[in-house]
């Protein structure tokens, strides 16, 4: 089978001898000089290459997980921050390796030329472009969402280059990278035998170290300590304290007797939400009706396109927009949204209508 190279030069060449046989049986061109006609029939296959719209939309990325390794021993690297980014280097997703090096991120939405980026205070920054063409890709014929593994291999950096260890540039910086804006954060209780979590959605953010050197957590203007703060972690919501452990002088997540992870029956509902955006205009669609399956409410977007619903079962949801009343525009492609937990979830899909 052509691969998607090949592919390409096979239509250029197609495209060039249709150009060629079509103009030689115009009695014009045929006084032409060789050079004369080698120059018309590239010019014209150039102008029809040019020409081609533009993908305004790269894809749906589902889920994508992988393995993070020590380039020069094969060992697991634990600590690695990585990161979902459009073309335009916009923060789409991130999570942190585990002790075994994995990672995993689900139902990231729509990214435009997606990329993944990897990075460690010890090892080589590594940045990959996200293949739908890849041999590790699942393509999902329902929603042409896409699954992949991308798995890296990081090379140390050598020690003579290796920038000294600002410990306390260092803590605030990782911890500030588990809250992104738009997204959600659970604040604990602080009970570990009558636990309860409050549901945070994150408007801004920010972290500083207070005068005794101890690291603050500012989210919505509001003041957090991360031993309070459960960020989401493989699916589920890790104590920030416990993540981050080796960054802190004493074994303080150690010391409190806090749950590493919330259990489920203390987390809301999840939630799945997103915005109907015109896709050739770039702005939100006010009045839109946008249907969830398996639930038989329907919603109306905002004046900033936006809509939610509220679910509390997992399963696959297919999400269905109808434009306002008087549009002429159509809804372009399907969203299926798979959900894995009830409780907890928090699941981002925009929508677009086309002409």
């Amino acid at each position: 089978m052509l691969n998607k190279h090949k592919k390409i030069i096979y239509i250029i060449v197609v495209i060039n001898n249709y150009l060629r046989q079509y103009l030689n049986s115009s009695i014009l061109f045929c006084r032409f000089s060789p050079v004369k006609k080698f120059i018309l029939i590239n010019a014209t296959l150039i102008s029809f290459i040019v020409g081609q719209p533009k993908e305004t939309i790269e894809f749906q990325l589902d889920h994508i997980s992988g393995s993070v390794l020590n380039a020069k021993n094969n060992n697991p690297i634990y600590g690695v921050l990585v990161e979902i980014l459009s073309g335009n280097n916009v923060l789409k997703d991130s999570v942190f390796t585990n002790e075994k090096g994995f990672y995993k991120m689900e139902n990231i939405g729509y990214v435009w030329k997606p990329k993944i980026r990897f990075t460690s205070r010890e090892f080589q920054k590594f940045v990959d472009k996200i293949d739908r063409d890849s041999d590790n890709t699942k393509i999902n014929k329902l929603n042409n969402s896409i699954s992949t593994i991308i798995n890296a291999n990081l090379k140390p950096i050598p020690e003579k280059y290796k920038i000294p260890d600002l410990k306390k540039s260092s803590i605030e910086k990782r911890a500030e990278t588990f809250f992104i804006e738009g997204n959600l954060f659970y604040s604990f209780n602080g009970d570990p035998n009558n636990i309860k979590a409050e549901r945070i959605i994150i408007d801004s953010k920010g972290t500083f170290l207070d005068d005794d050197g101890n690291l603050i957590i500012m989210v919505n203007e509001e003041y957090y300590h991360p031993l309070y703060c459960y960020v989401p972690q493989m699916g589920g919501y890790e104590n920030l304290a416990y993540i981050i452990k080796n960054l802190f002088d004493t074994p303080i997540f150690e010391e409190s007797g806090f749950p590493i992870t919330l259990p489920s029956n203390v987390l809301e509902p999840t939630i799945i939400y997103g915005t109907v955006l015109d896709i050739d205009t770039g702005q939100p669609v006010f009045g839109a009706e946008v249907s969830l399956s398996g639930n038989p409410n329907r919603r109306l977007t905002d004046n900033d396109g936006k809509f939610a619903f509220q679910i509390s079962k997992t399963g696959d949801f297919k999400i269905t927009v109808s434009p306002p009343l008087g549009s002429s525009k159509s809804h372009q492609g399907t969203s299926i949204i798979k959900v894995n937990n009830g409780r907890g979830g928090w699941y981002q899909s925009n929508q677009y209508l086309t002409q």
